[in-house]
């Protein structure tokens, strides 16, 4: 039975409705929005009733949300039965909902009756608002009687004597000073008061009738008590209260107003007399009427007479007109807010002349508030302002040099074996990286960006300045944050009050100094082991005392000499060779008559402490000059050229045996070639008519006479370069120009030839060679741009001539064939050739030639080429040789 009950394969709900979606999920959306409200509504329920204990009839809550809860069970099992056939589930669900259902109705019948005696809300209402007003007559009549109850306090507490009368003139009230006065057995004023007015009798008479509401009468009268009669002031005032008209009368013993002018006389003469001793002139002014009082020290001071009226605008003019403005607007806001008057400004004093002031006041206002009078002082202040502006100016003076100074300055207080900071400027706080907060009034041990290892050193200097009780002085290395410097440091001892003990400090940044030292330390170890290092003897020689002052390691190990072995040389020309004195002597005269410090050179021989000559090339400068300008020290290096004088000897002497062997071999060798070429040409001569017949005779002849030439050429070539060395050299200062042209006009048949151009720029440019020489060198460059031109093509040479900073630049380009590049060295060595005799004729040695005139002017050439599109030889010339 269980089983069949709680099966889930029955039909589906769903097929009830044909599983049409619009129908099925109509249901289901229903269905799941009241389940959801279903279940929030008990939380609701539950919630309230938690929040409301005071209501009660939990149990009814309880069962209404139980109720509803399974309602919404109900609706989900509804959802679930439209897919899955459970509908034994789906009845038990309902029967608990009937069975909850059920119960809830059953109890909330029970309590019906109960239920309908709480109290409607309008019933509710009506209770509350019953109750709120009793509850307020009650305030009200509470606060009537507390007002009555202060009320009469207040009359009693007054220091005057107090009647409340009604219009007859009855009396009501007394308070407990007019008792205490004048006693408690007056019924009626006109009993208890005899006056010298009329007025008032008549008033009383009349039952104060005549007397308008509100209106204040004050009138003389006496009181006759049992002991005595009284004089007193009556004020009488008529009011008018919950349709009652009352009289208030104030009675005031005129004893005690005598007794208070006495007071006032006396302390009125007091007061003159302390303003007749004090140096302030005291003003009162009468806002409202304009009236003014002053002082006779307040006329001495703004240099008027006391005859002279007291006014606003005596005083005001006064005034220098540039202060004018600030004064009256200081007048006006203390008129219209109450703020205090106090303001220094300039006028004229007693000499007429203008000086400061200072005035100050007070006003006294109305019961509306509006002032009414104002009352101050007048004081000279010229002499005061003076030493406080002097006073204010070195105080800025000295706060500006204290926080702009680049000096770091501090104070420390030595307290409890500790020194604590209080003062610490800008410069030592940039140094040191941080800010006042975090070393004012802090301890030195309590300082954490400074390591142990620095504040011991800093507190050891410290307690031996205030220990000696007398400045330090001391360089010091502080390792900051990533920027360690050197400062020179200076502490002051400072005795203050109560025994105690400050330091002032102060440093400055020495660290581009101490490192600059160190530098210069480091650079003179350097230039020190680099003159020893030296391959050149130094020396700097004094031309006051003719005697050495310094020299080198290298001097020594050169010469032989220490320093202190010329300190007994009388003449150190003595150590010079006898054939090279007169040129040390002139080269000397040369160095000091210099104005620009500049070198001169000299090769001398000198002799070494052995006793041998050493060759010297020196090379000497003025060092120094005194305030005259004459020269005082001179400085000089030089070399061991012994060696190489000794080679050159050997290369002159070889270079005179070869010169000498090449003319000897040249003369020797053309001898030979001349026979060979005059029988070459007399046997082509005889055999001319054999030619016909034997064409070989006639080739062979030609090319013997041809390999002659060609030979006598060679050696003449040969002969010519053997020649070129300096010693030859001829140097002459000319314009470009001046050499190209005869070069161009021994080249013009070959020119005209080819029909070549030659184009030079700059012809003007001034050049210093040996002008036979540098033609042979244009010759040979011009004459091979024609020789080595490209076939059917006329050559087009181009000359530039550039002036540069140290040299002269010839640059000659043509349009020939050109060359490999590889080659470009090679074409200036001796013999070296790119073609065949037979293509192009030459002895192979007229670029050679070229080198070695260029050579010996210290000059240089190369060529730039390009095969098929030209080449480019450059030549480099000193400007000066």
């Amino acid at each position: 039975m269980t089983e069949q009950f709680l099966r889930g394969d029955y039909m589906p709900h769903g097929h009830c409705y044909l599983w049409q979606p619009h129908i099925l999920w109509t249901h289901v959306v229903s269905d799941l929005l009241i389940a959801t409200a279903y279940f929030s509504i008990p939380f609701a329920i539950i919630l309230f009733m938690r929040k409301r204990r005071d209501i009660g009839y939990h149990k009814v809550f309880l069962l209404f949300s139980l109720f509803i809860l399974f309602c919404g069970i109900t609706h989900l099992f509804g959802i679930w039965t439209i897919w899955q056939g459970v509908y034994g589930y789906h009845g038990i669900a309902k029967a608990l909902t009937a069975g909850i259902s059920m119960a809830t109705a059953f109890y909330l019948y029970k309590l019906l009756p109960e239920l309908l005696k709480v109290p409607t809300i309008s019933q509710y209402e009506g209770i509350k608002s019953e109750y709120g007003n009793t509850k307020r007559q009650n305030k009200i009549l509470t606060h009537l009687l507390q007002d009555h109850t202060q009320t009469k306090w207040m009359l009693d507490a007054l220091p005057l004597s107090f009647i409340l009368a009604n219009e007859q003139g009855e009396i009501v009230f007394t308070n407990e000073h007019f008792k205490t006065e004048f006693g408690s057995t007056w019924d009626k004023l006109e009993a208890l008061l005899t006056t010298n007015s009329q007025d008032f009798e008549k008033l009383i008479q009349t039952n104060s009738s005549t007397l308008v509401l509100n209106q204040t009468l004050s009138f003389i009268g006496h009181i006759t008590t049992e002991k005595e009669t009284k004089s007193v002031e009556v004020s009488l005032t008529k009011k008018e209260f919950e349709g009652e008209v009352h009289l208030f009368v104030t009675l005031k013993d005129l004893k005690e107003v005598a007794l208070l002018k006495q007071q006032l006389v006396e302390s009125n003469a007091r007061f003159e007399r302390a303003i007749g001793a004090t140096n302030d002139g005291i003003w009162d002014w009468n806002i409202v009427t304009g009236e003014q009082v002053w002082s006779p020290k307040f006329f001495e001071l703004i240099g008027l007479s006391h005859s002279e009226e007291a006014k606003y605008e005596t005083w005001f003019n006064h005034i220098h007109p540039t202060h004018q403005e600030k004064v009256q607007q200081a007048v006006d806001l203390h008129l219209k807010t109450g703020t205090h008057y106090e303001v220094e400004y300039l006028g004229k004093n007693s000499q007429g002349e203008y000086g400061w002031f200072l005035t100050r006041g007070n006003s006294i206002c109305d019961e509306n508030g509006e002032p009414i009078m104002m009352s101050g002082s007048l004081r000279y202040i010229d002499e005061q302002k003076k030493s406080q502006n002097l006073l204010l100016e070195r105080t800025r003076f000295l706060e500006a040099l204290y926080m702009g100074t680049n000096h770091g300055i501090w104070v420390v207080e030595y307290v409890d074996d500790d020194f604590i900071f209080t003062t610490y400027n800008n410069t030592a706080l940039k140094w040191t990286g941080i800010t006042q907060q975090q070393i004012i009034n802090k301890r030195l041990s309590e300082l954490s960006f400074f390591s142990d290892e620095i504040k011991q050193h800093v507190f050891s200097r410290y307690l031996t300045c205030i220990t000696q009780d007398k400045p330090l002085e001391y360089v010091e290395y502080i390792p900051f944050a990533g920027d360690a410097k050197w400062f020179k440091t200076s502490l002051y001892p400072v005795k203050g009050d109560n025994d105690t003990h400050f330091l002032i400090g102060s440093a400055v940044d020495i660290t581009t100094e101490k490192e600059t030292q160190q530098q210069l330390a480091k650079n003179h170890n350097f230039l020190e082991s680099l003159l020893d290092s030296s391959v050149c003897g130094f020396y700097i020689f004094n031309l006051e005392t003719q005697q050495n002052e310094r020299i080198n390691r290298t001097y020594t190990e050169l010469l032989g000499y220490e320093l202190e072995d010329f300190a007994n040389d009388v003449d150190l020309l003595e150590k010079f060779h006898p054939d090279d004195r007169d040129n040390v002597i002139e080269h000397m005269q040369v160095v000091m008559a210099s104005s620009d410090n500049s070198k001169h050179y000299l090769e001398y021989r000198f002799r070494h402490k052995n006793g041998h000559w050493v060759w010297c090339y020196s090379v000497d400068s003025v060092l120094e000059r005194d305030e005259s300008g004459n020269p005082k020290r001179m400085l000089g290096t030089f070399v061991d050229v012994s060696d190489k004088n000794e080679l050159l000897n050997k290369l002159k002497s070889s270079n005179d045996y070869l010169e000498q062997f090449a003319f000897i071999a040249s003369h020797d060798l053309q001898e030979p070639l001349r026979k060979i070429s005059a029988f070459s040409e007399s046997l082509y001569h005889r055999l001319h008519g054999q030619f016909d017949t034997d064409p070989d005779s006639e080739f062979e002849l030609e090319r013997l006479q041809l390999a002659a030439k060609r030979l006598s050429k060679m050696i003449e070539d040969l002969l010519k370069l053997s020649r070129i060395n300096s010693d030859a050299l001829n140097l002459d200062t000319v314009e470009f120009g001046q050499i190209l042209a005869p070069v161009i006009d021994g080249l013009e048949l070959a020119i005209e030839k080819v029909k070549a151009s030659v184009h030079c720029e700059n012809e003007e440019q001034i050049i210093t060679v040996d002008v036979g020489l540098f033609s042979q060198v244009l010759q040979n460059l011009i004459g091979n741009a024609i020789k080595f031109a490209k076939p059917n093509t006329a050559p087009k040479i181009h000359i530039l001539v550039d002036q540069r900073e140290i040299s002269i630049v010839i640059k000659i380009i043509d349009n020939g064939i050109g060359l490999d590049q590889s080659h470009a060295k090679r074409i200036f060595e001796p013999f070296k050739r790119l073609h065949t005799r037979e293509k192009y004729e030459g002895s192979g040695i007229g670029l050679a030639i070229v080198a070695q005139i260029l050579k010996v002017h210290n000059a240089h050439i190369y060529c730039e080429s390009v095969e098929n599109e030209g080449a480019t030889f450059t030549i480099e010339l000193p400007k000066e040789q």
